[in-house]
């Protein structure tokens, strides 16, 4: 007997094909081929962040992303830390009708101390007369990667702490192969080393048959063990295949892993699933005439770079300035994403890239807080955690060869005047960071935030409309003088 199963993760609702993604009639092409050649045995799961990203997850509440996964035959899907952006009624309602089982075993509801109330902590699947238990776990950092004001009345629990009695449950229920569903980060070095809350996750609890993960970006196939270790990439750009062999006493007696590459492998992978993009023209077709607008021709590509200073951030953040009429803009560089390839410039890749519509907030910030923020977000873990910030309107040198805390080295406004820790600056950012998220709750909970009431996807299309140009090159307002940083250094 063989069991097949196709994981992805941070679909992001990329339904759509385009520059950035295969979309979802791509997908359905590969899981239908896959599920032909073993129709009793295969399984797709989706490692959770699916109401995000793409414009559609904007500009609904998100049930056509979840009926599309439906319709392509997802068998469960753990939640991410980016399901609960809109607050639990507008998740309970979406996720409520979802056609397959979502999955989640360590949030649970404050008050009744049980998982939420569409969810379940895991699911038991037949396959060929095969038992799969599926356990669902999502990242214990999603409290710092909401709004606060939409993350209430939820117990996080450490993922470690709810596997161990779940896998030895499922297995007392017959499975015969268990699954840690996750939405955890993980990466694995060229050295083939380990690190993140995936692998922390397996470590802390006894062997399991799968462990699949998501929420950073980058893929993971591999095996330790006894166990199989798959993550996807980001949009359905990557899908994971993990295959198990049993012999005539379901015991697994062969684990392999394999990743398509669903963007420059696309010429060796099946058609797409023409039902599924029938389903997506349908959808779409009343918003791409407004998403198609041309506003701009880039002669090159422009890419967000997590790691520091980029074009594109500094775009947006300059954006944000104009939006509030304040002198600082500033955001986390999680808020963007991708990329804008070299030619026409389109209203969807301004919003793609600002993956969410959120408010433009501002407020006055000391020079002590923002050196607090910038001293956060270069400490070894938060970066791990969030990467680094975008803003415009200062100037900043940080040197992550200096002990954490003492890092930054100077914060001064755009002509070089330094910004004391008593100044006061007016600050424009998105309702994500001034509600405290990314873990800076501490810090900018000590600003009176007001609301412009001016929504980012809108305005940053008419920002460009109204400019004509995206920056194609930086301007040095962010340095580290650490050459190392972030793959050496304080590790």
């Amino acid at each position: 007997m063989i069991i097949d199963i196709i994981t992805q993760t941070d679909f992001a609702a990329a339904i759509e094909a385009s520059y950035h993604c295969p979309g979802a009639a791509r997908v359905a092409g590969l899981v239908g081929h896959i599920r032909a050649q073993n129709p009793e045995g295969t399984l797709f799961l989706d490692a959770g962040d699916v109401l995000c990203g793409a414009p559609i997850a904007n500009l609904t509440d998100g049930a056509p992303v979840i009926a599309l996964l439906g319709q392509m035959g997802v068998d469960a899907m753990t939640l991410g830390n980016h399901e609960f952006d809109n607050g639990r009624e507008a998740m309970e309602a979406v996720l409520g009708r979802a056609a397959f089982p979502i999955l989640c075993a360590n949030i649970l509801d404050e008050a009744t101390q049980r998982v939420l109330p569409f969810a379940a902590p895991y699911v038991l699947l037949e396959r060929g007369g095969v038992r799969i238990g599926v356990i669902g776990v999502t990242t214990a950092y999603t409290p710092y990667m909401v709004r606060a004001d939409r993350f209430t009345g939820y117990t996080v629990l450490p993922p470690a702490q709810v596997l161990q009695p779940l896998a030895d449950e499922v297995r007392r229920r017959g499975a015969d192969i268990v699954v840690v569903l996750s939405h955890l980060p993980g990466t694995v070095a060229a050295d083939g080393s380990c690190a993140g809350e995936l692998f922390d996750a397996a470590d802390a609890m006894d062997a399991v048959d799968v462990m699949i993960g998501g929420h950073n970006t980058g893929s993971i196939a591999c095996v330790r063990g006894e166990t199989v270790f798959a993550k996807a990439g980001f949009s359905a750009g990557q899908l994971a295949h993990i295959r198990l062999r049993l012999d005539e006493n379901r015991q697994i007696v062969e684990r392999g892993v394999r990743i398509y590459d669903m963007m420059d492998g696309a010429e060796a992978l099946p058609p797409p699933d023409a039902a599924i993009q029938r389903a997506v023209d349908a959808v779409m077709a009343p918003y791409r005439p407004k998403l198609n607008e041309p506003l701009a021709h880039l002669s090159r590509p422009l890419r967000v770079e997590k790691d520091g200073e980029c074009a594109l951030g500094n775009f947006y953040t300059d954006g944000l300035r104009e939006a509030a009429k304040a002198p600082v803009g500033l955001f986390n560089t999680t808020s963007i994403f991708g990329f804008m390839p070299a030619g026409t410039v389109t209203a969807e890749m301004v919003t793609h890239v600002m993956c969410f519509d959120e408010e433009i907030y501002a407020g006055d910030m000391t020079g002590g807080q923002l050196r607090r923020l910038f001293e956060r977000t270069y400490a070894r873990e938060h970066w791990r955690n969030n990467w680094s910030l975008q803003f415009s309107g200062i100037r900043v040198v940080v040197d992550t060869r200096r002990p954490e805390g003492e890092r930054v080295v100077s914060l001064c406004r755009e002509d070089g005047t330094p910004i004391a820790p008593e100044t006061r600056i007016r600050v424009a950012t998105t309702d994500y960071i001034a509600m405290g998220g990314n873990d800076y709750r501490d810090i900018t909970s000590l600003t009176a935030w007001e609301n412009t009431h001016i929504r980012t996807h809108a305005f940053f299309v008419e920002f460009l409309r109204q400019r004509g140009a995206i920056p194609e090159t930086t301007d040095g307002r962010m340095r580290n003088l650490d050459p190392a940083w972030p793959d050496g250094g304080d590790e």
